[in-house]
Formats: C-alpha cells, sequence, structure tokens
C-alpha cells in the first residue's frame, strides 16, 4: 500500500510540474516568395529545411545538417540561387560583388537572372552585364 501511494505522489508530482511547463506553439515565418520558411518558438528560430532566420543579428542564416555549421558562399535550392556572407547571412536586396562579378539579390535573398534591375541588365547567371 506504501508503494502504491508513493508511485501515485511520483506520479501527480510529475504532472504538476508538466503542467506548469510553458507551451509554446511555433509560429511560421517566411520569405517574401515563400522559398524560405523558418518556424519559430520561444528561444528563437529553430531549423526547417536548413534556413533560419536570426532574430538578435537580423537575417537568414542555413544550417548544414550533416556537419552542424552555417553555410557560407553560394547555396543553390531547386534552380534558385543564394549567397551567404562569411558569416553566414545571406545578401538580400543588395548588390553583390563575387569573384569578378556583381550580382543582384532581391529581399527574399534570390539572385535576379535575366532581367533588369535598378537599370543594369543581368544575365543567365546573374552576373551584371556591363
Amino acid at each position: 500500500m506504501v508503494l502504491k501511494k508513493m508511485v501515485s505522489l511520483s506520479l501527480a508530482a510529475m504532472l504538476a510540474v508538466a503542467a506548469a511547463a510553458p507551451v509554446f506553439a511555433a509560429d511560421v515565418t517566411t520569405a517574401a516568395n515563400n522559398s524560405i520558411a523558418a518556424s519559430s518558438g520561444p528561444e528563437g528560430a529553430v531549423n526547417v529545411n536548413g534556413w533560419f532566420w536570426d532574430a538578435e543579428k537580423i537575417g537568414w542564416y542555413y544550417r548544414d545538417f550533416t556537419t552542424g555549421q552555417l553555410k557560407t558562399g553560394w547555396l543553390q535550392n531547386g534552380d534558385v540561387w543564394y549567397y551567404l556572407e562569411n558569416d553566414g547571412k545571406m545578401v538580400s536586396n543588395a548588390w553583390k560583388w563575387i569573384g569578378g562579378n556583381c550580382y543582384y539579390f532581391y529581399g527574399n535573398g534570390s539572385m535576379a537572372v535575366n532581367t533588369t534591375v535598378d537599370g543594369y541588365t543581368v544575365d543567365a547567371t546573374g552576373a551584371w552585364v556591363r
């Protein structure tokens, strides 16, 4: 009988602790074209498909799940190209010189191709045509 009472009290204590623990529903933050998404919880961003938003550094980052490291440099997602700075932050809303060529990256981070941006033409590789 004493053992049954101890088990009941232990179970009641565990349920009380679990009930007091905060529960957070994830909300989804999505870039402009819905190609990059990350769900965020109370501790900041949680990775989804490698992408996550860092609210402290105010930027998108990509973590390689196999190595756990932040990706830097060029990143291809389907037919879309992104560029990640040396600290891993995605380039967006900006022209960027990379390897002797200049590229434009939209607000969602995708590289412009075969179009004209700010009066400057970029080719199929995304490079500015001089």
